[in-house]
């Protein structure tokens, strides 16, 4: 750890305690109760004082004016001796950013990369390595390959680091026409080597590709915010990662909410379908310092949609990022209600049930949500199918729910499920939920039980990132 670090730590927690209460005394900030996590020499108790003391007589913030005393240096001290386990992980740089994948990983050791993509071509077939990732911690691999031509025989494709073979852990293969996507997942027991590294696959064709590679160690940071320009709303942080090649901005939203089990879906709004382009416009703006606005253009990547270019032709800086809203949705262990009982009706029929239902709140998303509560208005039985009508009668303006889940309970004690499938209607492209049509397996029973579980939600900003 550097001495800038731990300072950099320091005088952050100096802000955060003074943010909180303008008033509260010097040493009141430091004196709580700290895990002893290592100890630091009084050589370097010394250079971190000097630096802290100098920075405080520059520092002409009006919270900071009082704590030109002296006193500040031994609280100070005091924490240097004995520091918590919350304020080493703010000082340990473990957000490594691969911009391959445009993801970031948390990780206390090192992080390897393949730094651009590798493309070749035989035999009528095209294959680019697009990401390689070596974490050390885990010791895992991540790789992912495109292509367009025949596909590649899962038994055909090894990865050598040195001259050891590594043994796929998963993999995963999608196509569209004649273009392929693959990707693989490895452990490995040997000492780690971000160098002499290959890649051997067979497609359909028998074609053989070779890719003899290097890596390159990740930069790992201290918080999202050393990424790039940020914004934060409801709790709520994204970031944005910028690239620029000549006229054209690149950027990877990235966001820390992923860190609460949350995954965000979209940027923007995926479903509002522009006709004249066949394509969706995300509605996620770029203006420039005259007010001049251009949309951005997702980049299509399969498994992602964090990543938009802009056209900055004739713009000038500074630019601002505008994004109108996300959509969210929760893995792992989600929140669900408690089981409802609902009788099925006959085909035709309407049974109104006015029941309030409840998703339990035992998990902190990290964000206020008030849609928690919902009412079951009615049911309808369309042949094979039941329709569930919902009103949620707290609508939060700045989240609601696109989707939820149904889950309906069998067997003796309702504790296992049967399956069904589900379709949603909203009342407008980004609405609550309106109606969701639900399939049971055996629809001849005279009731049914189901929880209701989390499933996507829509939270509005805006975000604004200012680029420089």
């Amino acid at each position: 750890m550097e001495d800038k670090d731990l300072y950099e730590v320091i005088d952050e927690l100096i802000k955060n305690e003074l943010e909180k209460d303008i008033n509260i005394r010097e040493d009141e900030i430091f004196n709580k109760e700290l895990d002893n996590n290592f100890k630091l020499d009084d050589e370097f108790k010394n250079r971190i004082k000097s630096k802290v003391k100098k920075s405080i007589s520059n520092n002409k913030n009006d919270k900071y004016l009082r704590l030109k005393k002296l006193t500040i240096i031994a609280s100070i001290a005091c924490i240097l001796t004995v520091f918590p386990l919350v304020v080493k992980a703010i000082v340990d740089k473990v957000y490594n950013y691969v911009d391959t994948t445009g993801q970031v990983i948390k990780s206390d050791s090192a992080v390897y990369k393949l730094d651009n993509p590798i493309t070749k071509n035989k035999n009528n077939n095209t294959i680019t390595l697009e990401s390689f990732v070596l974490n050390t911690k885990d010791k895992t691999v991540n790789m992912k390959i495109s292509g367009i031509g025949k596909i590649p025989k899962k038994d055909y494709t090894t990865i050598k680091i040195g001259d050891e073979n590594i043994d796929t852990t998963s993999y995963g293969i999608g196509s569209s026409g004649n273009e392929w996507k693959y990707e693989i997942s490895s452990n490995y027991n040997l000492n780690y080597s971000n160098e002499n590294i290959e890649v051997s696959l067979d497609l359909g064709d028998k074609t053989n590709f070779k890719l003899n590679f290097s890596l390159i160690k990740s930069d790992a940071v201290s918080s999202y915010k050393d990424l790039g320009p940020s914004d934060t709303k409801d709790n709520i942080e994204i970031v944005s990662v910028v690239k620029e090649e000549g006229d054209l901005l690149d950027v990877n939203f990235i966001s820390s909410i992923e860190e609460k089990n949350l995954q965000v879906m979209y940027y923007g709004n995926p479903y509002n379908y522009n006709e004249k382009t066949n394509t969706y416009d995300y509605e996620i703006i770029l203006r420039d310092k005259k007010g001049k606005e251009v949309e951005g253009k997702i980049v299509q990547h399969g498994d992602r949609s964090n990543n938009f270019t802009f056209d900055t032709s004739n713009m000038e800086k500074p630019y601002k990022i505008i994004i109108p809203k996300i959509t969210l949705a929760p893995y792992g262990v989600v929140q669900s209600s408690k089981a409802i009982k609902l009788p099925i009706p006959k085909n035709g029929e309407t049974i109104n049930i006015n029941k309030e239902v409840t998703i339990e709140n035992n998990r902190d998303y990290g964000f206020n949500n008030e849609n928690n509560s919902f009412k079951i208005k009615k049911i309808k039985r369309y042949d094979e199918n039941i329709r569930v009508y919902l009103d949620f009668n707290k609508n939060n303006k700045a989240i609601k729910r696109r989707t939820l889940n149904i889950e309906i309970q069998g067997g003796l004690f309702g504790g296992s499920s049967e399956g069904c499938s589900m379709t949603f209607t909203q009342k407008n492209e980004d609405a609550i939920l309106d109606i969701i049509d639900v399939t049971p397996k055996n629809i001849n029973k005279r009731n049914i039980k189901i929880k209701f579980s989390d499933g996507e939600f829509v939270l509005y900003g805006p975000w604004e990132m200012e680029i420089k």
